[in-house]
């Protein structure tokens, strides 16, 4: 999806990816794209998390992109008890707090959980690159903004509702 998407949007936009992190989906990415250099995909790799906060201010746009078929890494048992308490962070969703909290517009797959955060800066779209690829090109046209509800997901309050459920 990443990558049809971002073939899509470089059709009618300047745009490069920056790709950090590690692990498998960089490795895919890294290899799959690796015959089309016209594609400007910058692999910078794993980064500190000290220098993170300079690595967003230089994006426009983060990025979720998550299947359809997986958006978590918490066991069943304690995602269960977690939409018991209504808690909408899950797994794959601290990414999508952090661009928040950088004020980054995000796009991010249609996905029940993630809607329930509820933050405005963040564009849903289909599981088809077209799809994303519109999403792409709407959030490159919004501003930098904190979501209004983004004190919600501070770190010590996400893990005082972990430790809830934990008990």
């Amino acid at each position: 999806l990443l990558l049809d998407s971002f073939r899509i949007a470089r059709r009618s936009m300047d745009v490069v990816l920056m790709a950090i992190g590690g692990g498998f989906g960089y490795d895919w990415l890294r290899k799959t794209s690796s015959q089309e250099p016209e594609l400007d995909i910058r692999f910078l790799g794993p980064v500190e998390p000290a220098d993170m906060p300079a690595y967003l201010a230089a994006a426009d746009i983060g990025l979720c992109p998550y299947s359809e078929a997986r958006s978590t890494w918490i066991p069943d048992g304690v995602l269960n008890e977690l939409r018991a308490m209504d808690t909408p962070v899950i797994g794959g969703s601290m990414k999508i707090v952090e661009y928040s909290a950088s004020g980054l517009p995000v796009v991010c797959t249609d996905q029940a959980a993630f809607n329930k955060i509820g933050f405005e800066n963040v564009i849903f779209s289909g599981f088809s690159a077209d799809s994303y690829a519109k999403s792409i090109r709407i959030a490159a046209d919004s501003s930098r903004r904190r979501p209004s509800l983004i004190s919600e997901y501070d770190l010590s309050n996400l893990i005082r509702k972990f430790q809830e459920v934990l008990k």
